[in-house]
């Protein structure tokens, strides 16, 4: 999300302004409602288990349409795909925390406000 931000006019200082009051105000409210930080971790992959666990989701969501991407993507372009897999499916969609309708509906969410931000 910070790459987006960034490549669509958020300035580093805008940035860490709104990075830094967002964190600091979620963790004093967590603190101050009892809860220990910091809070366990969400991951349930590795380095060496991201990618096939990635695949094994999107597949999920998608389909066999997955299948047709890696065979119909050019040999320059695969790293693209494979990327997909391991980064957005394998490291933030088999985190626990949400449940995958969620996190679809909150990754639109998010798409749909940096186009409207784009916009301006």
């Amino acid at each position: 999300m910070l790459a987006a931000a960034v490549s669509v006019g958020v300035t580093p200082v805008e940035v860490k302004e709104i990075v830094f009051d967002f964190v600091h105000a979620t963790n004093e409210f967590l603190v101050s409602n009892g809860i220990e930080l910091p809070l366990e971790s969400q991951s349930t992959t590795t380095p060496e288990t991201r990618y096939d666990n990635g695949l094994a989701t999107q597949k999920a969501v998608f389909g066999d349409v997955i299948d047709k991407l890696y065979e119909q993507s050019p040999e320059d372009q695969l790293h693209i795909q494979r990327y997909l897999s391991a980064n957005c499916f394998g490291d933030f969609y088999t985190r626990t925390g949400f449940d995958i309708k969620t996190r679809e509906l909150v990754t639109l969410s998010i798409l749909i406000a940096l186009a409207a931000w784009n916009r301006k």
